[in-house]
């Protein structure tokens, strides 16, 4: 038994027949990696990148109602009984509502959240599957 012979033009041609099969996966694939990827960031739309501070306070990882619970929580064990106001020797302690002091938790939460969705869906997702983060700390607010 022989195996017939292939001439060049016929090992051309059945290698240019691969190439749109190739091609063709290739587009595929791509599509599949991007929706995949939309997909993906879509489902993380209400939470805190990684590495995101509200006042020191660690935010990342949260989703928005957390994030709003922990820095209240922590910002009112930081002001404890009050704020001391001092005046050469003298001093005065103050509650939170007597210093008419109203922190914006809201806003600072909103803004942890603006800040964890810079960049396109594809950079967010190839951050948080590789473990990256934003490192953003957001001031605090007063209203």
């Amino acid at each position: 038994m022989s195996l017939p012979l292939l001439s060049g033009s016929d090992r051309g041609a059945r290698r240019t027949g691969l190439l749109p099969v190739v091609a063709v996966a290739a587009v595929v694939l791509m599509l599949v990696v991007v929706v995949g990827a939309y997909a993906y960031d879509s489902s993380r739309s209400g939470h805190i990148a990684n590495g995101v501070k509200i006042a020191g306070i660690e935010v990342g990882g949260l989703d928005e109602a957390a994030a709003r619970q922990k820095v209240q929580d922590e910002l009112r064990a930081r002001l404890g009984p009050g704020v001391t106001v001092m005046s050469g020797s003298r001093s005065w302690t103050f509650t939170a509502r007597q210093a008419h002091l109203h922190i914006n938790v809201a806003n600072m939460v909103s803004q942890a959240e603006s800040v964890s969705h810079e960049g396109s869906f594809l950079s967010r997702t190839a951050r948080e599957l590789t473990g990256g983060g934003v490192n953003r700390e957001i001031a605090l607010v007063e209203t």
